[in-house]
């Protein structure tokens, strides 16, 4: 008698993902940009907010690269999502340093959300946005401002 249920187990594990998700994926990657060890993506229009923390998962593969944040707009709000690896940095600290003022945020060591409140939603806007919570990101780290390497060419 088996302990389990082979096929259920594998539509669990390995379940199919619409073309809408890969879309996302590739969105994430093309805007994706690298600051030393720190890298930063936007999505633009999400039509659910846990694909930003799904793709910073992913992202955290990317070898050099130790802290991730992306943003998304979800329904007129900022979503955000940060993931490190580096030991000396608390995200969900991190997360409230960097979007002070903006709006609210937290997490735990490794992991940390948060949502901004957006003045506007058009692809400008939320290009100024990702460059201040960049700016942020490297201040708060103690960091120089650099020019940004774009993940893919």
């Amino acid at each position: 008698m088996p302990l389990c249920n082979n096929r259920i187990l594998h539509e669990i594990t390995r379940p199919k993902s619409s073309r809408i998700y890969f879309k996302y994926f590739n969105i994430g990657l093309k805007n994706a940009k690298i600051y030393g060890n720190a890298l930063i993506f936007t999505l633009y229009d999400i039509d659910h907010p846990e694909i930003v923390a799904e793709i910073a998962d992913f992202l955290m593969r990317v070898e050099g690269v130790e802290i991730v944040v992306g943003f998304g707009n979800y329904q007129g709000e900022g979503v955000l999502s940060m993931r490190t690896s580096h030991l000396e940095t608390h995200a969900g600290v991190l997360m409230q340093e960097i979007i002070k003022g903006l709006g609210t945020g937290g997490g735990h060591s490794m992991t940390a959300g948060g949502q901004v409140h957006l003045a506007s939603t058009d692809r400008a806007a939320l290009n100024e946005l990702e460059s201040e919570l960049m700016r942020r990101l490297l201040k708060a780290l103690d960091r120089d401002m650099v020019e940004p390497e774009p993940l893919v060419q």
